[in-house]
């Protein structure tokens, strides 16, 4: 469990270092591993955006989607049900973002 959110950890950081590229086919083939790190093969549908709130929550529903959705409970520690229903929560009303995602990993995955 935790070296699966380590890699999507990886993956938000990629997309926080590029805040003004909007990826528009982000899903889990697009990413091989590397060295043990996620790195994204698949190019094709990148635009540069100003619409940066937008881009993050198309990506944070996309990893959300593709990576934590139905996985994120499986292996986990049980004393982060609270975070992981609050993630759960905010996708479900379509006001993810990449930022929340990453904060918070970062602080169930010490």
């Amino acid at each position: 469990w935790i070296e699966r959110m380590s890699i999507v950890r990886n993956i938000t950081a990629f997309l926080l270092r590029h805040p003004d590229r909007h990826f528009g086919d982000l899903r889990r083939q697009q990413f091989v591993m590397f060295n043990n790190e996620p790195m994204l093969i698949d190019f094709g549908d990148v635009k540069l955006t100003a619409d940066r709130t937008a881009t993050s929550l198309h990506h944070a529903r996309r990893i959300y989607d593709d990576f934590l959705d139905n996985f994120e409970r499986v292996g986990a520690p049980g004393d982060i049900d609270r975070e992981l229903d609050e993630l759960e929560l905010i996708a479900r009303q379509g006001l993810l973002t990449v930022e929340k995602i990453q904060s918070t990993i970062d602080g169930i995955v010490k």
